[in-house]
């Protein structure tokens, strides 16, 4: 069984833009009667039909500030400065998703820091973690401190 938001209804929205992310295709913009950009999967939409109406005229506000605030496409919580140290190895891996521009430290021969703009939500600590003991946040604390509840809480469900 399916399982509708808002029981059912439509919603009228007016595309901005187009990603693609974890090979799954997202549509942006706005939904009427929301200030903020909204994202949406493709694959989920059912009865879409092209309407004579003028959109709401929004094309770029606050798509970047989404971006922001998504990780891996999932709104999240607070978006922070994050430091974290990763094994040399993982250097494509932390270019492929946050740049080739975001700043980076030599640490030693094997280590490199990284500063990066992320949400701080499950999808990005299952990021992290997918690495094991090859990355580690750095700063700040109450950053580290929310992936060890998280983790905590995860080796929980074992008890």
């Amino acid at each position: 069984n399916k399982f509708y938001r808002k029981n059912g209804n439509l919603y009228k929205f007016s595309p901005v833009d187009l990603l693609i992310d974890n090979e799954k295709y997202y549509v942006v913009g706005y939904t009427e009667g929301y200030d903020d950009p909204s994202v949406y999967r493709l694959d989920k939409m059912e009865q879409v039909a092209v309407l004579d109406e003028i959109s709401s005229g929004r094309i770029t506000d606050g798509i970047s500030k989404l971006r922001e605030r998504t990780f891996d496409m999932y709104l999240g919580g607070k978006t922070e400065n994050i430091t974290i140290i990763f094994e040399n190895s993982l250097t494509q891996e932390i270019i492929d998703k946050f740049g080739y521009r975001v700043p980076r430290d030599k640490i030693d021969e094997n280590h490199t820091s990284v500063h990066i703009k992320a949400t701080v939500c499950p999808t990005f600590f299952a990021w992290i973690f997918q690495f094991g003991t090859r990355v580690r946040i750095m700063a700040p604390q109450h950053v580290m401190d929310a992936y060890k509840t998280y983790l905590v809480k995860a080796l929980d469900q074992f008890n």
